[in-house]
């Protein structure tokens, strides 16, 4: 079925119901749409002061669709019957980030807590980020509620009984807003393969996509989650310095292709760690550190600057549903 994607306020969205459709405003003849893989940068563009948005998606097989400047329009009201779903979005919002190699002890010094506690990080931070599970030494088998000295979120990584090696990202409630699988096993591991494609997390008002250390490595994985807006990729991962060339090149040719940030952390072990990174979106290196703990800012305007200029941000004209699994 041809789908479409309109953004809205809450309370308009209340007022639509009351009258069975949703009018052009604000003087314009039309209501702005966007397809699939537009509506996260929509959101980011022009929704950055709306505090309560809805994602209306929305079935166009009824509607009289004209698309204009790569969007969809509609010169006329929608009626209320052509909308599928609504689902309410966060605020979008520049997000502070920490990356941590390690878990620090109370008193400071290096070294791993008990598994009932979290890693320190800022107050100022809104998501902790840390190593692939294998080099994790605090792996959430049970998340709790964090106190109040943790951030908001954390990603982190687990184990599945099939032996999938998992990425995380918990809220500060302990619930979970994302799960992705390590698809590409290195021959020394013996994880189990994940069958399933990255997809975007928007919990934090940031689109969020995840590829677990090796995945970084296949460029289908950064397609899906081009295809679907992030606007930041995760890489939790464990890799030697000797590898790190590679590693950084395929970084900024990430960044630079999707438009978006790579973020990325390795194992603790100051011997084998190869650097903490933070690639912009236009693939420039902002952060590259031995550091234990990086702290760092994603900037939604870096973003737009980002999909404003040319050779990268080719928006794709298809959704990931039917792709195959690789």
């Amino acid at each position: 079925m041809p789908t479409t994607y309109h953004l809205i306020a809450r309370p308009l969205w209340t007022q639509a119901q009351e009258l069975g459709e949703i009018a052009p405003r604000d003087g314009e003849p039309f209501l702005h749409f966007s397809d699939a893989h537009q509506w996260r940068l929509s959101a980011l563009r022009y929704c950055r002061t709306i505090p309560d948005l809805m994602l209306l998606e929305v079935d166009t097989a009824e509607l009289d669709i004209v698309r204009e400047n790569g969007f969809p329009h509609l010169y006329a009201p929608l009626p209320l019957h052509a909308v599928r779903s609504a689902t309410p979005l966060p605020t979008p919002r520049d997000l502070r980030i920490t990356l941590a190699c390690h878990n620090p002890k109370s008193d400071g010094s290096a070294g791993s807590q008990p598994e009932t506690e979290a890693p320190r990080a800022s107050a100022n931070t809104d998501l902790l980020i840390l190593p692939e599970l294998p080099w994790q030494p605090w792996p959430p088998q049970h998340p709790a509620p964090l106190p109040q000295r943790f951030p908001s979120a954390i990603l982190s990584g687990n184990t599945t009984p099939e032996g999938h090696n998992l990425a995380l990202l918990h809220d500060a409630q302990g619930q979970l807003h994302l799960q992705q699988e390590k698809m590409l096993i290195p021959p020394e591991e013996s994880f189990t393969p994940g069958s399933t494609l990255p997809q975007v997390c928007d919990a934090l008002g940031f689109p969020l996509g995840v590829l677990i250390c090796s995945d970084a490595q296949n460029p289908l994985g950064w397609a899906a989650l081009h295809a679907q807006g992030a606007a930041a990729i995760l890489v939790p991962r464990a890799t030697e310095p000797a590898t790190w060339p590679t590693w950084k090149a395929t970084f900024q040719t990430m960044a630079r292709i999707c438009s978006a940030y790579v973020v990325s952390v390795s194992r603790p072990e100051p011997e084998h760690r190869s650097p903490t990174v933070v690639i912009a979106p236009d693939g420039s290196v902002e952060h590259e550190s031995l550091d234990p703990v990086v702290h760092a800012t994603l900037s939604i305007d870096k973003v737009l600057a980002a999909r404003r200029t040319y050779p990268g941000n080719l928006q794709p004209h298809f959704t990931t549903s039917n792709w195959p699994v690789p």
